[in-house]
């Protein structure tokens, strides 16, 4: 909070013109929300804030700077979705060049989704490399190579391939921002922010540290970041803080300024075991001497979890009890830190999102959890498109049916989506649509226990009941414990649209045309009701 509440001043102090934004770079959603509401509450309102996180800073920055840089209607290619596609195209026509061999051997029996999977790793640490590694890109692009690695020479070779176009729209983020760079270093440019202010980071790519550096020759230039002194020889620092000691440096190396912002509040007439080690890092002291340990003192807590789920249920206990013994405390004065919001994210719903009429609620939000794990339809069209090229095993189904998006909008309940998983396994569905689709991914064209077979079964035992005789070839599936006819049919009827459908998926389009083919699909098959969830998987 001091961090948050110098800053405060400081916007108070110098105010910015109405028409002008000011910029505050973040590192997350949840940074982003929090000194948004904060500022709101230490204000009154807030309005002409932007707050971009570090690469799209860099990249607005080069922008405004450069004659390189894309316009707004045009896609960066050299983003990290252009490079996915851009890469995918390339190992579709590598060739015989001995020196893709290794890639080559990788895809050996993959198919397209395969490649473009290893295609969206690697435009992931290419990506990585523009913030990170700019000095090996550029080596690369002289027709060096890294030494110490067998996959230099394939790394290096695309990226050169990439970068073959000599076009404005090729050149790479990096070289951007180095011509940026290079600007700000001489006369001052047009297009500067009044000032920029850096907040709440514990870390930047150097590469942005150049840049931050040559523009605060022309404008004010604040990083606000809670680091320890780096020549504190405390313990807990000597283990723990050796990426603050060596972000304090680098922003050392570039000419900052280091000045410390403290805690104004009075110390308590019972000091903490909290605030006593704040005040040690703080003073760069060497905490030699023993801490005092109270019964009463819970400034400071470890506590023993048995997994993710059982460290969430701690968690909401304690903030229960924070906001019991102090009525100030909000929701939103509250931040939670996890590893991976996309992995942690159904944790987080399944503890904090009990509605049990004696259960105590607190109101959360999610905010960096990607589109897919948040948006039911957006979740539900990925998982459809997930199906096409695989083998439409009856797991897989079924987790889609029983999406409620899905099930509901096929008038079907919960309870129905259960039991038609229950008699589908019965007549032995396992996996693919028919001999034909299982014969297009390179197996034996059989039917057996495929989708099309045990509808069969259970469709004509619908109309049979019990009978232990092949009719038009089939053994009826029937019974008391077999579902109901009308639910049956329905799950035929879907089965078969989403089996068509993914075949047709197979047939080439112009982009245009998949527009129109998937916008159908979605229609059919997911039956997307409202309108703001049907402009998400638009």
């Amino acid at each position: 909070m001091p961090l948050l509440q110098h800053m405060a001043a400081e916007m108070r102090r110098a105010p910015l013109p109405p028409r002008e934004s000011e910029m505050v770079v973040v590192q997350s959603q949840g940074m982003r929300r929090w000194v948004t509401l904060t500022l709101a509450d230490t204000h009154g309102c807030v309005g002409s804030l932007a707050l971009p996180f570090p690469a799209s800073c860099m990249h607005d920055l080069a922008a405004r700077l450069c004659r390189h840089s894309p316009s707004r209607l045009e896609q960066d290619p050299f983003s990290r979705d252009a490079l996915a596609w851009r890469v995918d195209e390339l190992l579709r026509t590598m060739g015989d060049d001995p020196v893709h061999a290794p890639l080559r051997n990788y895809l050996i029996g993959s198919d397209d989704r395969a490649r473009f999977g290893l295609a969206t790793q690697i435009a992931g640490r290419l990506d990585d490399y523009q913030l990170y590694r700019a000095d090996l890109l550029q080596d690369w692009e002289r027709g060096g190579r890294a030494p110490g690695t067998p996959h230099a020479a394939w790394q290096a070779a695309l990226w050169r391939q990439l970068c073959a176009d000599g076009s404005s729209a090729r050149v790479p983020g990096s070289a951007r921002i180095h011509e940026a760079i290079e600007r700000l270093n001489g006369a001052t440019p047009d297009g500067l922010p009044t000032r920029l202010t850096v907040f709440g980071v514990s870390s930047l790519p150097p590469l942005f540290l150049e840049l931050l550096a040559a523009l605060a020759r022309h404008v004010p230039v604040t990083v606000y970041s809670a680091t320890v002194t780096a020549s504190s020889s405390h313990p807990l620092v000597t283990e723990f803080g050796a990426q603050s000691r060596e972000f304090l440096a680098a922003l050392h190396s570039h000419g900052a300024v280091h000045d410390a912002v403290t805690d104004d509040v009075a110390p308590a007439a019972q000091p903490s075991l909290l605030r006593t080690l704040q005040s040690e890092f703080a003073r760069g002291d060497h905490g030699s001497m023993p801490l005092a340990l109270a019964a009463g003192d819970a400034s400071l807590r470890v506590h023993s979890a048995h997994g993710a789920l059982r460290q969430l249920e701690i968690v909401r206990d304690q903030l229960l009890a924070a906001m019991a013994d102090d009525a100030t405390l909000r929701p939103h004065d509250l931040l939670l830190l996890v590893p991976d919001a996309a992995a942690w994210a159904p944790l987080v719903d399944a503890v904090f999102g009990v509605t049990e009429p004696d259960v105590p609620q607190i109101r959360y939000r999610i905010a960096d959890r990607p589109a897919r794990g948040e948006d039911e339809a957006a979740d539900a069209f990925s998982m459809l498109l997930g199906l096409h090229g695989g083998r439409l095993t009856h797991s897989e189904v079924f987790e889609l049916l029983a999406r409620p998006l899905v099930h509901t909008a096929l008038g079907l309940a919960e309870t129905d989506v259960d039991a038609l998983s229950a008699v589908t396994h019965a007549a032995n569905t396992r996996w693919g649509y028919d001999a034909a689709s299982r014969e297009a991914l390179g197996m034996p064209a059989y039917e057996e226990a495929s989708w099309r077979a045990s509808l069969d079964r259970l469709l004509i035992g619908i109309a049979t009941g019990v009978h232990d005789d092949l009719l038009l070839d089939v053994l009826p599936q029937a019974g008391d414990t077999h579902g109901d006819a009308e639910s049956i049919a329905t799950l035929a009827t879907w089965i078969d649209s989403l089996a068509a459908a993914l075949d047709d998926w197979d047939t080439p389009r112009t982009p245009a045309a998949w527009s129109v083919t998937m916008q159908s699909a979605v229609q059919t098959l997911l039956s997307i009701p409202d309108t703001r969830d049907a402009q998400s998987v638009a």
